[in-house]
């Protein structure tokens, strides 16, 4: 309804982890009203559904890999993009699934040395096993030293 009803929404960003959450908004919104995946892990399959961008939490500190991958899907080019899900999904996974979001990418920006690791509550830094994880991670894909 709000699609329809307010020119001014133009987009919704679906973070739900359903494709078929996905393929109903296709159905059901308007022509020029967009779909954004809000869910790196699932990148593809929504843009394989219709989804045109995404709203990504790795992009924070691998922005050039989700550009490539968005790009790849609205190429077309879907074999390709699934060999880059395919590299990328450990750590997309990793970053949604080690604490709640955005615990796991802020800790990642300060183990980087972008920020500090603080947290508003009712958010918490992440425990020291998932700390250790989540840098073995980073060393994984070389985005620590």
């Amino acid at each position: 309804r709000l699609a329809a009803d307010c020119k001014n929404i133009v987009s919704i960003k679906e973070a739900g982890g359903s494709v078929d959450r996905v393929n109903q908004l296709f159905q059901a919104v308007p022509a020029d009203f967009s779909i954004l995946s809000g869910d790196d892990p699932l990148t593809l399959p929504f843009m394989s559904c219709g989804a045109v961008g995404l709203v990504s939490v790795a992009a924070n500190i691998v922005p050039g890999v989700l550009v490539k991958l968005v790009q790849t899907c609205l190429d077309g080019d879907y074999p390709a993009a699934l060999a880059q899900q395919k590299e990328f999904y450990p750590l997309f996974r990793g970053l949604m699934s080690l604490d709640v979001n955005p615990v796991p990418i802020k800790t990642a920006a300060a183990l980087q040395g972008h920020c500090t690791e603080e947290f508003r509550l009712p958010l918490a830094p992440m425990t020291d096993s998932a700390k250790t994880q989540l840098a073995a991670l980073l060393r994984e894909f070389s985005l620590l030293s």
